[in-house]
């Protein structure tokens, strides 16, 4: 079994070169909307779940490590550090970008949409 495997969720071809995306004995690239890719998958809902597309993957199909992690093209690891079996670690932060802000803009999720 690996010790760690981070799974850079990206959607178009061209954003390997673009963002200078690379696989490695770490990161495995996953293209989130490809619906045709072997294994269980709910690829076709990648609009609204990006990531949580290749989570679901490795979850559903058994692809284990140690280790696992998850990010987005655009959002990747700078760095990795050692992070203990069974803890939850992040590994770099940007606190200039409000995550819920940024799905809210991203996604159009209407203002009064979380109000009560």
């Amino acid at each position: 079994m690996k010790d760690l495997t981070i799974w850079c969720t990206y959607h178009k071809d061209e954003q390997i070169q673009q963002f200078g995306l690379l696989e490695d004995d770490v990161m495995r690239l996953f293209k989130g909307n490809d619906t045709g890719i072997e294994g269980e998958n709910i690829n076709h809902l990648n609009p609204f779940y990006s990531e949580i597309v290749t989570l679901y993957y490795v979850w559903k199909n058994g692809i284990q490590s140690r280790r696992v992690g998850f990010c987005h093209y655009r959002r990747r690891f700078g760095r990795i550090a050692d992070v203990e079996p069974g803890t939850c670690q992040v590994l770099a932060t940007n606190r200039n970008c409000h995550v819920f802000g940024h799905y809210k803009g991203a996604h159009k999720i209407p203002t009064n949409l979380y109000q009560k």
